[in-house]
């Protein structure tokens, strides 16, 4: 009966040695799925993990929270997110997927915008449990199925809105911004006059843009079909949108 039982350890003992080296064989577990994916590149543009350096973006290739795309001149990238939003990068841009978080009942994206036009297109199932914001060092955009523009540069913040309506507001804690596209309370502000940053939450509302300067002041104005066919960014990605739904 002993001779059985010490045969029957020396065959488990192995067994389970084996089971215990396998994840090691194996190499790490498998990470988490991307938030977000390249559907669409033609130019140059690279993607930077935080505190990492630049590789070249390329067609398919993963983006996850913390990454930078950035893209160089003539050069356009489209990141398609996991509930099928879409941001298009323009060129000359740097944007950062800040927060990218989707959960079964509950989804997070917050992009910072440092320089260029980005381009966002908001599934429609973006609800009142899911957050979805573009911000920059002027101002930040809290959105819900909306299509809008955010073009930055050293001047000034140019946000245009073609669906939907943005709840917009300067990238301030005094605004109640913790972080970006955490805005408190969105009202509207009569008329478009200027007014300093550190009091004013704008709704902007479908083909209005609105502009935020370096000096804490904004102005709003409508949009024409005249401009929006005059430029080759904002005709391309519309024609682009209609193509996806189609």
């Amino acid at each position: 009966m002993r001779s059985k039982t010490l045969s029957a350890v020396c065959i488990l003992l192995p067994a389970v040695f084996l089971l215990s080296i396998l994840p090691a064989l194996a190499g790490d577990a498998p990470e988490k799925k991307a938030p977000a994916r390249i559907t669409f590149l033609t130019g140059d543009a690279s993607v930077a993990a935080e505190g990492k350096e630049p590789v070249p973006a390329k067609l398919s290739m993963e983006v996850r929270t913390g990454d930078t795309v950035a893209t160089g001149a003539d050069s356009r990238c489209e990141v398609t997110l996991m509930d099928g939003s879409i941001l298009r990068m323009g060129e000359n841009g740097s944007h950062k997927i800040a927060r990218a978080d989707f959960k079964e009942k509950k989804a997070s994206v917050a992009v910072f915008s440092r320089a260029g036009r980005i381009w966002a297109k908001v599934s429609k199932t973006m609800d009142k449990n899911r957050e979805f914001s573009v911000g920059t060092d002027k101002a930040v955009c809290a959105v819900r199925g909306t299509v809008f523009n955010v073009s930055t540069d050293s001047g000034q913040t140019d946000i245009s809105v073609f669906e939907g309506k943005v709840a917009a507001a300067p990238a301030l804690p005094a605004a109640g911004l913790s972080s970006p596209g955490k805005v408190s309370a969105p009202s509207s502000v009569p008329g478009p006059h200027a007014v300093t940053m550190a009091r004013w939450v704008e709704i902007v509302s479908a083909m209005q843009r609105l502009v935020v300067k370096n000096d804490g002041t904004y102005s709003r104005s409508d949009i024409t079909e005249d401009q929006v066919r005059e430029d080759p960014w904002v005709k391309w990605n519309r024609e682009r949108d209609v193509a996806a739904e189609e």
